[in-house]
């Protein structure tokens, strides 16, 4: 299984495989700058988020689906010709499990891990329903239409 898993991942089409990258950095409201053109537009306001997986392994164990990355929100928050930065993981009791063992914890996933679990895990995974959320974002008091709830 881990050379299928290693074979699938070289047949990725170039670019792919970095979306299976751990980023582990977590940061509050860092500043960003801005290199080329002429900088963030002074009217643009409000904020930016992105969720998806973050992380794909833990230890030497590594997941290989998209939908198996621990989950992570990315938020960038414009005003006034500025713009800063937030990314933290979601602290789920499954990535929390699979810190504190240092190694995957059991859980439902879409594809085998590297290396797979044992039956045993298996059988444990099939104890508990999936533990990483599919995050929905909603817009809240928008104030001015646009779907999503508040007015």
């Amino acid at each position: 299984a881990a050379a299928a898993a290693a074979a699938a991942a070289d047949e990725m089409p170039a670019g792919w495989q970095s979306w299976f990258t751990t980023s582990d950095a977590e940061v509050q409201d860092a500043a960003l700058s801005v290199t080329e053109g002429k900088g963030v537009p002074t009217w643009l306001h409000g904020t930016y988020i992105k969720n998806g997986p973050g992380q794909f392994d833990v230890g030497a164990t590594k997941m290989g689906h998209a939908f198996d990355g621990f989950a992570k929100l990315h938020a960038w928050r414009f005003a006034n010709g500025t713009v800063t930065l937030t990314a933290r993981f979601l602290e789920t009791e499954w990535r929390n499990k699979s810190l504190a063992a240092g190694a995957v914890a059991a859980n439902v996933i879409m594809a085998p891990t590297t290396p797979p679990f044992t039956y045993e895990q298996w059988f444990e995974a099939l104890q508990h329903p999936m533990a990483n959320p599919v995050v929905t974002l909603w817009a809240l008091g928008c104030g001015g239409g646009g779907g999503g709830g508040g007015g």
